[in-house]
């Protein structure tokens, strides 16, 4: 079903327990009965993970935006507020719904030459972009908020994707057990390479059997149970709704880079905002070195030991 205000209260009047893959920012929260769980992040830890990628790995300060689809507003707003919050300020932003003239708005980019362009919109628009700004000699970070789709699509030239930036909730790219396996079994069930779509699915379900095992199928208990369900580590990664306590169950976001031929690489994963290893595993901070204290002045020996005790013999046959 289209999700909107209108049928949100229409789905909630049901009183069951409403699974979507909606990443709108406000979709749980406006739900304040918990009746929906949303089983991949919301787009503000994509825009989270991308402006933090960008800035504390690579090093980039200087970034235009280019959106061009008003579905992905929030987003955009969310990516320069995080910039704003590292103390980094947008060098260029463009906002075309549409994408009509964007051929000036290319040339404006080239102008001011970033180090990077991070764009929301449809895969033929961040085509034309990227073609745009290649072909003029700009050499920066194309991050694309859907790039593998694209590239799996054809509708990016292949000559074009290597080095490209994308973010989503999951990846064949990602380097976790649990993503080799789904990945084998998937292919040689469908013959085909599946989607972090796909994959959200195939989590919910697991999710799902694991709160009615527990709760029964009675409405109420099952949404309980859903929302005080114990950590579950799935595909995308782990399902924790008690840390969130708003309906999202969980908040994986994987940045990844695209190879020559397209295939994705994943260069980092976030829970919510924690950064976690390749495998999935929060990255501990470094701890900080101490200077040992300075060794005191052993005692003398002395030529019998003091205090009491014991001296044992052993006899062995």
């Amino acid at each position: 079903a289209l999700i909107t205000p209108d049928t949100i209260q229409v789905m909630v009047d049901t009183g069951l327990p409403i699974l979507t893959a909606a990443t709108g920012d406000a979709l749980t929260e406006i739900d304040t009965a918990n009746h929906i769980f949303r089983i991949r992040a919301p787009e503000r830890i994509y825009s989270y993970a991308m402006a933090d990628y960008l800035t504390a790995d690579l090093g980039i300060a200087q970034i235009v935006t280019v959106q061009t689809d008003a579905e992905f507003t929030e987003a955009a707003a969310e990516f320069e507020s995080i910039l704003a919050n590292k103390g980094i300020s947008l060098t260029g932003k463009v906002v075309m719904p549409g994408g009509d003239q964007l051929p000036n708005e290319i040339t404006r980019i080239v102008g001011l030459n970033p180090q990077a362009v991070m764009m929301w919109g449809g895969a033929g628009e961040a085509a034309q972009v990227l073609t745009g700004l290649r072909d003029a000699g700009w050499t920066g970070t194309f991050a694309y908020r859907h790039a593998a789709d694209a590239a799996q699509q054809g509708v990016i030239p292949r000559a074009r994707v290597e080095g490209i930036l994308g973010v989503d909730s999951w990846t064949y790219g990602a380097d976790t057990e649990a993503t080799h396996i789904f990945l084998r079994e998937y292919v040689v069930a469908y013959g085909e390479v599946p989607t972090p779509l796909s994959v959200a699915a195939y989590d919910a379900m697991w999710f799902l059997r694991a709160a009615l095992r527990v709760q029964g199928g009675q409405p109420a208990a099952l949404r309980q149970g859903m929302e005080e369900s114990a950590a579950l580590t799935l595909v995308q990664g782990t399902f924790h709704p008690t840390d969130f306590g708003n309906g999202d169950l969980a908040r994986i976001a994987q940045v990844y880079v695209l190879g020559k031929y397209g295939a994705p690489d994943v260069v980092a994963i976030y829970d919510d905002v924690r950064r976690l290893t390749p495998g999935g595993t929060p990255v501990e901070p470094t701890p900080t070195p101490t200077v040992p204290a300075q060794p005191t002045t052993p005692p003398q020996p002395t030529a019998t030991l003091q205090g009491v005790w014991v001296q044992v013999k052993v006899n062995t046959l």
